[in-house]
């Protein structure tokens, strides 16, 4: 029997590697494949909005499953099928291959990101704040390393070795550490016996939560796929691009670990309010992208804020519920934290391709993260804010 702190080492550090293979990756690869495809960004982007699209829409039974058979075979199973697809991605000269193939890895994303291994973490015997913040701090290194050292490696050696090399590294790392960390007894337990119940999502004040997190999502994301490309376009290199997007990965961490204290002296609802009012002013610091010196101020302010949100969120989830039923809890939110990360890229992307000033880009990530300001304020108001009045509802 693996001890509880073992257990959850290394299924941190295989969500390091996994995120930084199959999200962080992906925005140094968008100019390459260009090059040798010859299609636009909008189309290559598409590709990987489909797959987080796809993630999303299966997000909520593979929440149910995660409760109804426990995490330990669909972890298991994604991480087998991981490798062969990103064996066969390089190969592609055809855009349905490349959708297919991104499809196909959006369906592997739902069953080795956060949700499964959120849901392992919850049954361990441990602290969850502590656990989550310190899965989450873990995870968020990968975008600190592997922007630029994806950028490093596609200029020496071409995107088509990278991506085997990520490949071999999800085969021989991933693939053994995630069996041994789910062969843990408390991979195994399941927490429901009969099918949720979902009626606590058409309450307003769910509603009004979620649609705040998908906006601001959908902010986030974008800058996060295609920061690079964002950068290029504002006339910067893209190794800046992937040192900027690296220090918004570095900035994140210290919030990371803060989150703990976070819900101690203020509610939930104020601690998101402030972490968006946070990102829309790093957005208004955007707009003077023609100083280096504030994008770099950009990176730092919108990194710390963004730290804190997924960890956050995750505290105030297991507050709610413990691990009963928390894997369709976090089905729910998954659905709509990933439909915003599949449609702000894909409208991100026209949005750059079609405008000759980047700052229609950002006026586009201010609109929505102000929206989600706006939304996430109204939770603040008469009851609604205490600090662990139930955002969600459900019956196990």
């Amino acid at each position: 029997m693996k001890k509880p702190k073992t257990t959850l080492f290394l299924i941190s550090i295989n969500q390091f590697l996994t995120w930084g293979i199959l999200y962080y990756s992906f925005s140094v690869l968008i100019i390459p494949f260009k090059t040798k495809l010859g299609w636009s960004e909008a189309t290559i982007s598409g590709g990987f909005s489909s797959a987080l699209f796809l993630c999303g829409i299966i997000s909520i039974p593979i929440g149910y499953l995660l409760d109804k058979i426990g995490p330990k075979p669909i972890i298991r199973i994604g991480t087998l099928l991981a490798p062969l697809l990103l064996a066969l991605l390089p190969l592609v000269t055809e855009i349905w291959q490349y959708y297919t193939i991104w499809l196909s890895i959006g369906f592997v994303m739902s069953l080795i990101l956060y949700e499964p291994a959120l849901k392992l973490v919850s049954q361990l015997p441990l602290r969850h704040d502590k656990s989550f913040a310190f899965l989450t701090m873990i995870a968020g290194v990968s975008g600190v390393v592997f922007a630029p050292f994806g950028e490093w490696m596609v200029r020496m050696y071409g995107y088509q070795f990278v991506i085997w090399f990520y490949a071999i590294i999800m085969l021989f790392i991933v693939a053994p550490s995630n069996f041994v960390a789910t062969h843990s007894e408390h991979a195994k337990l399941t927490t429901i016996a009969k099918k949720p119940q979902y009626g606590w999502i058409f309450k307003a004040k769910v509603l009004r939560f979620l649609t705040a997190i998908f906006l601001n999502t959908f902010a986030t994301a974008t800058i996060l796929v295609l920061g690079v490309l964002w950068m290029i376009k504002s006339g910067k290199t893209p190794q800046f691009g992937a040192y900027v997007l690296g220090l918004v990965g570095f900035m994140s961490l210290p919030a990371r670990l803060f989150v703990t204290k976070i819900h101690k002296f203020s509610s939930g609802y104020h601690a998101f309010a402030l972490l968006v009012g946070l990102q829309s002013l790093s957005i208004i610091i955007s707009f003077f992208y023609q100083f280096d010196a504030m994008i770099i101020l950009f990176a730092t302010v919108f990194g710390f804020s963004l730290g804190a949100i997924t960890p956050l969120r995750a505290v105030l989830a297991k507050q709610e519920f413990g691990h009963l039923g928390l894997g369709s809890v976090n089905g729910i939110i998954a659905f709509v934290t990933t439909m915003a990360r599949s449609i702000g890229p894909m409208i991100g992307a026209f949005v750059l391709q079609q405008s000759l000033n980047p700052r229609f880009f950002s006026v586009l990530l201010l609109s929505s993260s102000i929206l989600s300001l706006a939304f996430m304020t109204s939770m603040t108001r008469g009851k609604e804010s205490k600090a662990l009045d139930p955002i969600l509802e459900v019956k196990n």
